[in-house]
C-alpha cells in the first residue's frame, strides 16, 4: 500500500526513519498513553501530534480524512460514559470521557504517522528482518493490498451508482440493488484470487514473499528512538505528579 504524503523530493525526519525503530518507538508511546491520566497533557500531546503529522508532508485534509473512521466510535463512547448514570451527570464521568477520547485520537495519530511516512513496502521489508513466519508475512501482505483493492473497488462501484443517479431508500429495490452490488463483489473476488492464485503457483511462490533487503539501523535511528522513550517517561513522571 503505497503512501499518498511522499510528494516532495526532501524527505523529513519521520520518513528517514528506520521502520523497525519507529515501530517500536510507537508501540512504546502507545503503552505510555494509557498511564496518562491528565486530560491537558493528553490534549497537549494530541495537539503536537497534530503538528507533527503537517510537518510529514500531511495536509489537514488528509489527517481529518484518516480520523472521520475514528471519530464516530470515540464520540458514541465518550456520550455513553458521560450518560452512564442518566441525566446525572458526574464530574469523574466526564473527565473519564474527555481523557478517553483524547487517548484514543492521539494513539489513532501515531498510527497513523507510523503508517503514512513510509511505503507498505518498505515496511515489509524491514519485518521480514525480524525473521516472522513466512506466513504471517504472506498473509499481512496479501490482506493489505486486497483490503486497498477492495476499497478501490466499492468507490468505482459507489461512483457508478452515483452517475445513475441511484439514491439509497428503504425499499425492495434499494435492497436488490445493494444485494446485486454485494454478489457481484463476492464472485469477483472469488474469479480474481482464483486467477492470482494460479499465477503464482506457475511463478513457483513456496508461501514466502520475496523481499528486498532492509533498510539498515543508523545511529540517528537510535538516537530518535532512544529520545522518544526519554520523552515518554517523563510525561509519564509529570502527568503521576499532578
Amino acid at each position: 500500500m503505497q503512501s499518498q504524503i511522499h510528494k516532495n523530493s526532501k524527505k523529513t525526519w519521520l520518513e528517514t526513519w528506520e521502520p523497525k525503530t519507529k515501530t517500536l518507538t510507537a508501540f512504546i508511546w502507545l503503552i505510555g498513553m494509557l498511564f496518562l491520566d491528565n486530560p491537558i497533557i493528553v490534549g497537549i500531546i494530541l495537539i503536537s501530534l497534530f503538528v507533527i503529522c503537517m510537518l510529514s508532508n500531511k495536509n489537514i485534509k488528509q489527517v481529518f480524512n484518516s480520523l472521520k473512521i475514528v471519530l464516530p466510535f470515540v464520540i458514541f463512547s465518550m456520550i455513553t460514559l458521560i450518560f452512564s448514570n442518566g441525566l446525572n451527570i458526574r464530574e469523574e464521568a466526564v473527565n473519564f470521557a474527555m481523557i478517553l477520547g483524547l487517548r484514543v485520537l492521539a494513539s489513532a495519530i501515531i498510527i497513523l504517522i507510523l503508517v503514512s511516512t513510509q511505503s507498505f513496502q518498505t515496511y515489509l521489508n524491514s519485518m521480514n528482518s525480524l525473521n516472522l513466519p513466512p506466513v504471517f508475512m504472506t498473509t499481512l501482505f496479501l490482506t493489505t493490498r486486497y483490503t486497498t483493492f477492495l476499497m478501490n473497488e466499492f468507490k468505482h462501484i459507489k461512483n457508478a451508482l452515483k452517475s445513475r443517479l441511484f439514491k439509497a431508500k428503504g425499499n425492495k429495490n434499494t435492497i436488490n440493488t445493494y444485494a446485486n452490488v454485494c454478489g457481484g463483489m463476492i464472485v469477483k473476488g472469488i474469479d480474481r484470487s482464483e486467477a492470482v492464485y494460479k499465477a503464482m503457483k506457475s511463478r513457483g511462490f513456496c508461501g514466502t514473499m520475496p523481499v528486498d533487503n532492509p533498510k539498515p539501523i543508523t545511529k540517528n535511528d537510535l538516537i530518535k528512538l532512544l529520545s522518544s522513550i526519554i520523552l515518554i517517561i517523563i510525561i509519564v513522571m509529570i502527568d503521576s505528579n499532578i
